[in-house]
């Protein structure tokens, strides 16, 4: 019951992973927030604590899930970048597909990495200083013009 992830595109500058969340895990990690939540919920006619988890996740269902999801989409993200030492861009493009009651959630990311840059010997490089003299009629000259 993990996050599959698959690598769909693999170019110079650009890589995309496939991600397939299992309906499950959503579950239990819904699940395991409305408990957290319910020993501090209250709503009238229930005491503090005692609100049944039906009447939490009816209430707060889609909002739980959808924080779920995002911390579940960017811890892989992290892992990704790390796994894969990647030197990211700018920040990494996440679509999500249809969003679909008890049905696995697929995403695609989508990263822009930094260019390789090689490494240069700057012992051959040769650099030829010019000095440039300015004299007061140049500057008179330019003056003038403004």
């Amino acid at each position: 019951m993990e996050i599959k992830v698959k690598n769909t595109l693999n170019k110079n500058l650009k890589k995309d992973y496939h991600l397939t969340v299992p309906h499950a895990l959503i579950k239990t990690k819904i699940d395991n927030r409305i408990i957290d939540i319910q020993k501090d919920y209250s709503v009238k006619g229930f005491r503090k604590g005692q609100v049944p988890a039906s009447i939490i996740e009816q209430k707060h269902g889609a909002a739980i899930k959808f924080e779920e999801l995002d911390k579940m989409i960017s811890g892989e993200i992290k892992k990704i970048i790390n796994d894969d030492n990647l030197k990211i861009a700018i920040e990494p493009k996440a679509d999500l597909k249809e969003i679909k009651d008890n049905a696995d959630i697929e995403c695609t990311i989508s990263f822009e990495l930094m260019p390789e840059v090689p490494n240069v010997n700057l012992d051959k490089i040769k650099v030829t200083k010019i000095d440039v003299e300015i004299s007061d009629t140049d500057t008179n000259a330019a003056l003038a013009k403004f």
